[in-house]
């Protein structure tokens, strides 16, 4: 990320993420086993009472073992997977949109860009202190939807790195039937968070060139302020447009995303 405030306050969160991963993982990984024991003592119980053929018990019991050693090998290598879903989506996004390098302070500077280019409209016609106040409400507005739109890329981005680093405690529940539904909210998640990037580059990328396109033309000030407020007008919606659509489009992904985890358990006993 480039420099600016709103670049060290994500990389704060990037920085602690290694750490987060180095603390965390060993935790998950001793929970998985402690459920995971807990699991098969529980399976054995059953199957000890159940009166079928031992042909039909040992084929559960193998089934049950590759269950879990599938969903272990999820845990150790989620420090390499769940980067590497998310990261799929922001370069997706990347390559739609044509910016490599989309960040908060990139926004906010936008903005700010876009209210001096409103002042020196004002400037040349009539000196700052002498210009009406209201004049100055739209330049005010124009910063302040560019900052709640890099406020907005700001919490996604740090979502991406809590569910990167903090977030892999919670695959530690896949070992039990019971607490299996913890570690696939967790995936679901980390597949929204990556589609909310991806949208969120879609449109932040375009909403960046529009800008340019609001300070084309001169300013009509005295006779006709309509072409300042519309400025402030185009700014708000465009605020409003990147808090919405990518809250909607991961909701598309519903409450289970398909991986359906449990149905690893499902079949254990009748």
């Amino acid at each position: 990320m480039g420099d600016g405030i709103f670049n060290d306050i994500a990389g704060a969160y990037a920085s602690a993420t290694s750490s987060w991963l180095g603390t965390l993982q060993p935790l998950a990984q001793r929970l998985f086993l402690l459920l995971a024991t807990i699991e098969l003592i529980w399976s054995g119980i059953w199957w000890a009472f159940a009166t079928r053929h031992d042909e039909i018990v040992l084929v559960r019991i193998l089934r049950k073992v590759v269950t879990l050693m599938f969903l272990y090998t999820v845990l150790l290598l989620a420090p390499t997977w769940i980067p590497m879903i998310i990261g799929s989506f922001v370069r997706a996004g990347q390559e739609a949109s044509g910016f490599d390098a989309l960040d908060p302070s990139t926004v906010v500077q936008q903005g700010i860009d876009v209210a001096v280019g409103m002042f020196d409209s004002i400037d040349s016609v009539l000196a700052l202190i002498e210009a009406p106040w209201w004049l100055f409400i739209a330049p005010i507005f124009v910063v302040l939807s560019f900052t709640v739109i890099a406020g907005i890329l700001l919490m996604t981005l740090i979502e991406s790195y809590i569910v990167i680093g903090g977030g892999i405690l919670l695959l530690g529940f896949a070992g039990s039937r019971w607490t299996v539904s913890f570690a696939e909210g967790y995936l679901v998640y980390a597949v929204r968070v990556g589609v909310k990037l991806f949208v969120l580059y879609l449109l932040i990328g375009i909403g960046m060139s529009l800008p340019e396109t609001w300070l084309s033309e001169e300013f009509s000030l005295l006779p006709n302020p309509r072409r300042f407020f519309e400025v402030m007008g185009a700014a708000i919606i465009f605020a409003m447009i990147v808090w919405r659509v990518p809250e909607f489009a991961a909701s598309m992904l519903g409450n289970r995303g398909g991986f359906l985890l449990d149905r690893a358990y499902s079949d254990d006993y009748h």
